[in-house]
């Protein structure tokens, strides 16, 4: 691309300068020039300084945050800190974590090396072959970690739905969850995780932008599950991980 002369510069377009111009006039005079501290009193520095801003900016967020992090910089670390921090403290009885297929074993070799040995139990998808195995493995507090494929809990996840409220009929379930809004679709989980004895999960989505409503066909499924997965009638912490921008 031609670099601008003397006294031109790129444009992104007269109506698109003179949109953001007024939104910036506008907003503008809220600002005093002073640093602005999210969360007063959180030390933001130190060793591993980007994982440690996740998790206390996590913490003092309430346990709800979406994390912007590129690939390698430990997402996965982060997540697993953001459950056993949680659960120390006794605000976490179990977690739920939604991954790619790519990085699924990856979880279990983490937790390996960065837990105390014998503090945590957890279930890995590939030790879970079935339905009967995920919603047992989701049903057990003494499994404290729950590792599945974005496909693998949407699938586990509708098919509990489904047996709760429709009669088991798979596809009317997922038109129906397609059909109605985000708290219809975590009240129905609600009820059949409470009729399953399944408590409130830290739900952890890692390459959440998967989880946006763009798209049609498995993609608007993954939306709705995934967005009643991690609801706060659902959920008693919710972190979610990504490597790509958010559109």
């Amino acid at each position: 691309q031609k670099e601008p002369g003397l006294g031109e510069r790129h444009t992104l377009g007269e109506r698109a300068e003179s949109d953001l111009g007024s939104v910036i006039n506008r907003v503008g005079g809220g600002f005093d020039g002073k640093k602005v501290s999210l969360f007063p009193g959180l030390n933001m520095d130190g060793e591993r300084i980007h994982q440690q801003r996740v998790l206390k900016t996590f913490g003092a967020n309430g346990g709800r945050l979406l994390a912007a992090l590129v690939t390698g910089s430990g997402k996965s670390l982060v997540s697993i800190g953001a459950y056993t921090g949680a659960h120390a403290k006794g605000e976490a009885t179990h977690a739920v974590f939604a991954v790619p297929k790519a990085v699924e074993d990856q979880f279990g070799g983490e937790m390996l090396r960065y837990t105390k040995p014998g503090q945590y139990k957890w279930a890995i998808g590939s030790s879970m072959n079935s339905y009967e195995d995920r919603l047992a493995a989701l049903k057990d507090d003494s499994t404290h970690m729950k590792v599945m494929t974005h496909e693998a809990l949407r699938d586990t996840l509708v098919r509990m739905m489904a047996d709760h409220h429709r009669g088991g009929d798979v596809e009317t379930m997922k038109t129906d969850l397609g059909n109605t809004n985000v708290k219809t679709r975590a009240g129905w989980l609600k009820q059949a995780m409470d009729h399953h004895g399944i408590k409130p999960w830290m739900f952890y989505g890692d390459e959440a932008h998967r989880f946006t409503a763009r798209g049609e066909g498995e993609a608007a499924s993954l939306h709705s599950v995934m967005t009643a997965a991690s609801h706060p009638l659902t959920t008693s912490h919710a972190l979610f991980g990504t490597a790509t921008p958010a559109k």
